[in-house]
C-alpha cells in the first residue's frame, strides 16, 4: 500500500465517527450502517491448544535420558510417551535430526541440544547439571 493510500484511509477514518457503546445503537444505527456497507467484526476463535513439535519433545526426551540418543531412538521414545507423533511423514528421524542440526547451526552455545557423535545428542541441560554435580562433588 502507498503512501497516498495510508494518508486517504486515515483522512477517510478520521472523518467517520466512532459508534457509540453497544448499549446506545438503536437498532435504527444498525440498520443504517450495515446499509452504508459496514460489517461487524468476525468472531475470533479461541486459540487452540498448542501441540508440542518434535523438537520441544526430543528436548524432553533428551533431558530425560542419562544417555546420548540418536533421532530414531527419540522418534521411539517420543511415541511410546505420547509427547509427539509423526503427521504421516515417510522419514521423521530424518526430518528431527535436521531440525537439531539447524537449531545448533543457528544458536550455537545456547541451543538446547549438544552433539557427541555423528548422529547423537545429549541435552544441553543435562549435561550443565551433570557438570556442576561433578564440580561440587570435586569440591568436596
Amino acid at each position: 500500500m502507498g503512501k497516498n493510500s495510508e494518508k486517504r484511509n486515515r483522512a477517510a477514518a478520521a472523518e467517520i465517527e466512532a459508534p457509540a457503546p453497544a448499549a446506545v445503537i438503536s437498532p435504527e444505527m444498525i440498520a443504517a450502517l450495515i446499509a452504508a456497507g459496514w460489517k461487524a467484526p468476525k468472531q475470533t476463535k479461541a486459540p487452540a491448544e498448542k501441540r508440542t513439535s518434535a523438537l520441544d519433545a526430543a528436548a524432553l526426551i533428551l533431558a530425560d535420558s542419562a544417555e546420548p540418543m540418536g533421532a530414531r531412538a527419540m522418534i521411539a521414545e517420543m511415541a511410546k510417551r505420547k509427547l509427539w507423533e509423526s503427521p504421516g511423514g515417510a522419514t521423521p528421524d530424518a526430518t528431527l535430526a535436521a531440525a537439531i542440526v539447524r537449531e545448533i547451526a543457528a544458536k550455537g552455545d545456547t541451543s538446547r541440544f549438544i552433539k557427541v557423535a555423528p548422529g547423537a545428542w545429549i541435552s544441553r541441560a543435562r549435561r550443565a547439571a551433570e557438570d556442576a554435580a561433578a564440580a561440587e562433588a570435586a569440591a568436596q
